[in-house]
């Protein structure tokens, strides 16, 4: 008894000097959670759904983050493995922004940097110039994603610029998102985009049955109408979602669809920076609870020095945990 209570204080200690190890190096990211969330981040012993995605930015660096976090390398890296399903078509892709092509800079195409998110340029047509494309994605190139996030997996991508097809509706709306949570061959919930007659966006949860979730976005779009469902197509991006995660904790794997056909976009690995502000969050720690941090690369990996000492302390928690529930 006495060897097991000075076990568990061994770990709370360990745990306190890791806390505020974690405090020291990572700041940024720590004061950008409490800008926008107004709360502190669970750090070394995460239980929330944000708390996941942010101990990931942290302490999970699997190799392949950096891989999947690539938006033109993670395309092969999905053909691979799901070669019968269609990717977002792209066109052009290449290191030197300026070697874009002319005949690319039209509103039937989507210009985006490789090696961060939201990095994204709509040509507006008569408003637009070369000038402007130029300016942003010498930006993007030159100015290295989520370091301020600690975003680990955008650290060593090698940056490019790549232009793809912009899909659409014959009335000129775009294909809705749906953006599938999955982990390990099982889908936790999707969030759905999709663009309405206006031009602004509705936003939508659904169960891994697609019923739908009384769950939305603080500040972000519009709630999506109650009324609305996917098409039936997309009931195979889940089929596909479930055979692509089998051997991941957990990612997010987006999709663009249509009535009748649906395209592989992009995977998402830190959704929010682990700073979404949920109507229901507790909702969505239910949701996402099957996503283990001991299926992690973290966990999995031999660990050496600190980390080391951190991960078994880490371990004993997560099974004490476990066992308790």
């Amino acid at each position: 008894m006495i060897g097991i209570r000075l076990r568990a204080l061994s770990d709370w200690v360990v745990l306190y000097v890791v806390t505020w190890a974690v405090c020291l190096r990572e700041w940024q990211a720590i004061s950008k959670n409490y800008h926008f969330r107004r709360s502190l981040p669970q750090l070394v012993l995460p239980e929330t759904y944000n708390g996941k995605v942010f101990w990931r930015k942290l302490f999970d660096h699997d190799p392949e983050l950096t891989i999947l976090n690539d938006k033109v390398l993670v395309r092969d890296w999905f053909a691979e493995r799901e070669p019968d399903v269609a990717l977002v078509p792209m066109v052009w892709h290449g290191p030197d922004p300026l070697g874009l092509p002319d005949e690319l800079l039209t509103e039937d195409y989507v210009i985006k940097g490789n090696n961060g998110s939201g990095r994204n340029y709509f040509w507006i047509e008569g408003h637009s110039t070369r000038e402007m494309v130029e300016e942003r994605t010498v930006n993007w190139m030159t100015k290295r994603y989520g370091k301020k996030l600690g975003e680990w997996g955008y650290r060593d991508i090698p940056p490019q610029i790549l232009v793809e097809k912009r899909l659409s509706f014959d009335e000129g709306l775009s294909p809705y998102n749906f953006n599938v949570h999955c982990s390990r061959g099982r889908v936790l919930c999707i969030g759905s985009h999709r663009q309405i007659a206006d031009g602004s966006r509705q936003l939508g949860y659904f169960a891994a049955n697609l019923d739908r979730i009384d769950l939305y976005m603080l500040n972000g779009p519009a709630p999506m109408d109650k009324d609305w469902q996917p098409s039936d197509v997309v009931k195979e991006t889940l089929e596909v979602a479930r055979r692509v995660s089998a051997d991941h904790d957990y990612f997010r794997l987006d999709f663009m669809a249509a009535e009748d056909q649906y395209w592989f976009n992009e995977v998402t690995t830190y959704p929010g920076s682990g700073m979404n502000g949920f109507t229901n969050p507790q909702l969505m720690d239910q949701l996402t609870a099957a996503w283990d941090l001991r299926d992690s690369w973290f966990m999995r990996s031999p660990q050496s020095g600190w980390r080391g000492i951190y991960q078994r302390a880490l371990f004993r928690r997560m099974e004490g945990r476990a066992a308790a529930t």
